[in-house]
């Protein structure tokens, strides 16, 4: 079967492999994607492990910039099945997914290669290539170090962020601390999401799925820091008073997510584990 083409993107096929590379990145990335990146010394990477694989980041000779590489690795219920998955599909829609929340005016990393693997008869495994962030960090890091006024800043930056890409009508599909960078400590800092496969793009807002998402996020931090007090109850009202721009509505979003927790802390409390 011939893969479908990418626009943007040169394709090329190598069974049991197919790379999709940007022809500006090719001289400075093909050969990479053949060999899995074995030729990239360790001394030339820098690891960002998220828990679940050792992603990296490194800086390819001659290259416009630095790139990191992220193999998809699956979570929750399915994590047993590691990196294979049963299609191609979700390979295809986090590419996607990443251009049509650029194209609507998010700061979403850009894919400059990816390739996708026949795992035998039944699955596939896939890594993405992107531009890196310059010196970011995911929330969860930024968090654990930022001073209170710097986190004072984030939360308001955040709201704002977040509300930009409801507006958008885009709606990411596991807005936890680790899927938010931050950068830009010098200058004013600058929000970027990622891990984009299960986002939803919608025509217009929708009230369910701002709350959907504002969930999600209150249930990664409460999860993350609860017992820390490294985020407080009034750095989750600065967030929600930029995301919905009036106190009110702040106090009705707080209590909508708050509601959705009782079920994840009653399994906190059983299992002992966060």
């Amino acid at each position: 079967m011939q893969p479908p083409e990418i626009d943007g993107y040169e394709t090329i096929c190598e069974p049991p492999h197919v790379f999709y590379v940007r022809r500006d990145w090719k001289p400075f990335l093909l050969g990479h994607l053949r060999d899995s990146f074995a030729s990239v010394r360790p001394a030339d990477r820098t690891s960002h492990a998220d828990g679940r694989t050792p992603h990296f980041a490194y800086a390819p000779d001659g290259a416009p910039g630095r790139v990191f590489v992220r193999r998809a690795v699956r979570a929750s219920a399915a994590s047993f099945l590691g990196d294979l998955y049963l299609s191609s599909r979700r390979f295809f829609r986090e590419i996607q997914a990443c251009h049509d929340a650029q194209s609507r005016g998010l700061n979403v990393p850009d894919v400059v290669a990816a390739r996708l693997t026949r795992a035998g008869p039944l699955f596939y495994r896939y890594m993405l290539v992107l531009r890196e962030v310059g010196n970011a960090r995911n929330l969860l890091s930024f968090t654990k170090s930022a001073t209170p006024a710097l986190k004072r800043r984030a939360a308001g930056r955040l709201g704002e962020a977040v509300r930009r890409m409801h507006e958008a009508g885009v709606y990411h599909g596991d807005l936890t601390l680790k899927n938010i960078l931050v950068n830009g400590l010098e200058n004013g800092l600058h929000i970027h999401f990622i891990d984009f496969d299960r986002a939803r793009f919608e025509a217009a807002r929708r009230s369910d799925l701002d709350v959907g998402n504002l969930s999600r996020l209150n249930r990664s931090v409460e999860k993350l820091f609860a017992t820390t007090g490294a985020i407080t109850r009034t750095d989750k009202m600065r967030f929600l008073l930029a995301y919905a721009g009036g106190r009110d509505e702040a106090r009705r979003l707080a209590r909508r997510c708050g509601r959705s927790l009782w079920l994840h802390r009653l399994w906190w409390r059983i299992t002992g584990q966060r």
